[in-house]
């Protein structure tokens, strides 16, 4: 399921829950203001662009964000608002 393409932000990446081995899965999605997902190693080292999906609870997480790296294994997505807990 990750789609690794260029853009204006760097490498895209699509990622949500459940996803296939090899796939950058989600395992939590903070209910804050901007949002920060919880991902396995994702690769992002600065801004990028991603798409999530599958994301239940917290939909507010799902779409196309531009996203910033907090950690090799956390992003927040900019711009995004919590709207319930994951």
């Amino acid at each position: 399921m990750p789609t690794l393409a260029y853009s204006a932000y760097g490498s895209q990446v699509r990622m949500g829950d459940g996803v296939s081995p090899g796939g950058v899965a989600i395992s939590n999605a903070t209910n804050t203001t901007p949002i920060v997902i919880t991902t396995t190693p994702h690769g992002i080292v600065d801004v990028s662009y991603a798409t999530i999906s599958g994301v239940t609870g917290n939909l507010g997480a799902n779409g196309s964000w531009i996203v910033e790296a907090v950690s090799p294994t956390q992003l927040r997505l900019k711009n995004s608002v919590g709207t319930g807990t994951y």
